[in-house]
């Protein structure tokens, strides 16, 4: 679930928020932007983030394309924050049970929340050296820029406005926000005329579709056209095909993008296109039809806004002003 301003409002305690200047429409009817900026550091997993956790700077592995956030078991201990069970996951739509930890305080920068309930475990081997993942979560309250191009993540408070935010830019796009679920935050978009729902995997530096998803969703899908690229590091046959135009929000485009097909599970997939049930469209799919890596987030500069469960896209070149100015609805 990605938490709004509503459910969030009482997490946000002893802020000290840096001010970012805001160019408005009207900002006697609208408040000034405040927020804070963060700058991610690349890895070898992805990107890196320091977070403060009730009291200690701790590196957390940014996953921004997951609604959960989760902390390795052994640095809770260490912290002495206390485990509890909690329905947390949903899964085939069911509540799971999963070991949690409540934090007293999580610090971003100049921004400092209050009590914050978020997973706990072992840390999974494509997490590297790092304390956690960062998901949606750790960031409630706020609207999330994110702009992976130039190393930088905006958290802006949401104003109280009647207006919607964009882009100062020519062409910006919009589309609605969701959660998957599996807690996959997925992304209406479009692949060569098809509508599709994308998923950011931050945790990969490609951009994957399976071949069974590409037979579901292309009655052009042409196998002759695959060209084997490489062996991926988790162990897919990774294969060129020649997709012509991805479309965020409708407006923002990014030409002859590079999504490989992988070899995927054929057999499993055959026939019922991932979507019988979670299992199934988790294998086939990756969470959506297209998992979006790091090589095309990149491209894309992105405005989560939560309160009303939209994300805005522009190109991520060139960059654009730190502050959405705002427009007078019609």
């Amino acid at each position: 679930m990605v938490i709004g301003r509503g459910a969030a409002a009482g997490l946000l305690l002893g802020l000290a928020i840096a001010f970012v200047s805001a160019s408005a429409a009207d900002d006697t009817t609208c408040p000034p932007l405040r927020g804070v900026v963060l700058h991610p550091k690349p890895s070898d997993h992805g990107f890196t983030l320091t977070i403060g956790i009730a009291g200690s700077n701790r590196t957390f592995l940014l996953d921004l394309g997951h609604a959960y956030s989760k902390l390795d078991e052994k640095v809770a201990a260490e912290l002495k924050l206390p485990f509890k069970r909690a329905p947390f996951v949903v899964k085939d739509g069911k509540s799971s049970f999963e070991k949690t930890v409540t934090v007293p305080t999580i610090r971003l920068g100049a921004v400092e929340r209050g009590e914050s309930t978020i997973l706990a475990g072992p840390p999974a081997e494509n997490w590297g050296a790092v304390d956690g993942i960062a998901g949606m979560n750790m960031f409630a309250g706020f609207d999330v820029e994110l702009d992976l191009a130039h190393n930088r993540i905006g958290l802006y408070l949401p104003r109280d406005c009647k207006f919607q935010p964009f882009w100062p830019a020519d062409v910006f796009g919009v589309a609605d926000l969701k959660a998957e679920p599996t807690g996959r935050i997925v992304l209406p978009m479009e692949l060569d005329g098809v509508r599709i729902e994308a998923d950011m995997r931050m945790r990969g530096p490609r951009s994957k579709m399976a071949r069974a998803a590409a037979r579901a969703l292309f009655q052009d899908f042409d196998a002759n056209r695959l060209s084997q690229v490489e062996k991926a590091e988790d162990g897919d046959t990774l294969f060129h095909y020649p997709f012509r135009r991805l479309v965020a929000g409708e407006r923002v485009t990014v030409e002859n993008p590079q999504i490989f097909v992988t070899d995927g599970d054929d057999e499993m997939c055959s026939g019922v296109a991932g979507r019988i049930n979670w299992e199934h469209q988790n294998k086939c799919f990756g969470g959506g039809d297209v998992g979006l890596g790091l090589d095309l987030l990149k491209k894309l500069h992105l405005y989560f806004m939560y309160e009303n469960k939209k994300v805005y896209f522009t190109a991520a070149e060139p960059p654009s002003e730190i502050s959405p100015p705002v427009t007078k609805q019609p």
